[in-house]
């Protein structure tokens, strides 16, 4: 059976990037080779989203949600897990798939990105991430205002209201 994307589109990211972002119906992600996970983190009923030293300012244009590459040898939920441990110094509770991104670089790679809900839990104060030297803290926002940060358009709508189930 054929799935058809939600969106299709471009963007800019060191050279351009084409992507087609697909909806997780049945919580059973596709058989593919995982190479990102990013999360819709709910913090006692806000979302965490990363702060960059280029917009210390508060301008969104160097804001994503927390989460990063699979390393070697990682399943996605290990991935999920050391990523949110790193950029949020939170533990996961529970998470849920919601959505996935395949994009394609400039040079033809396609690239599998995963989109998750999960439920966190607060270790202690953020510090420091240790994958990124431009990563100096969080923000903790409402739901609603996600994509106001995020600027990604039907993309950040679906994150939304896929996530909103699970807020309530």
């Amino acid at each position: 059976m054929m799935i058809n994307p939600i969106a299709v589109g471009e963007f800019e990211h060191g050279g351009i990037h084409q992507f087609e972002f697909y909806e997780i119906e049945d919580g059973e992600l596709p058989d593919v080779d995982w190479q990102q996970v990013y999360a819709v983190c709910n913090l006692d009923g806000k979302v965490i989203l990363p702060i960059y030293q280029e917009n210390i300012d508060g301008v969104s244009d160097k804001t994503n949600l927390p989460g990063g590459k699979t390393e070697a040898g990682e399943t996605v939920e290990q991935t999920l897990r050391r990523e949110i441990l790193e950029e949020a110094n939170c533990e996961v509770l529970d998470w849920h798939p919601l959505s996935y991104q395949k994009v394609r670089d400039a040079a033809g790679n396609v690239i599998y990105q995963l989109r998750v809900y999960s439920k966190v839990r607060e270790l202690g104060k953020f510090e420091c991430d240790p994958g990124s030297n431009s990563h100096v803290g969080n923000r903790l926002v409402e739901l609603s205002e996600i994509n106001d940060y995020l600027q990604w358009g039907e993309v950040g709508e679906f994150l939304m209201k896929a996530s909103r189930k699970y807020f309530d």
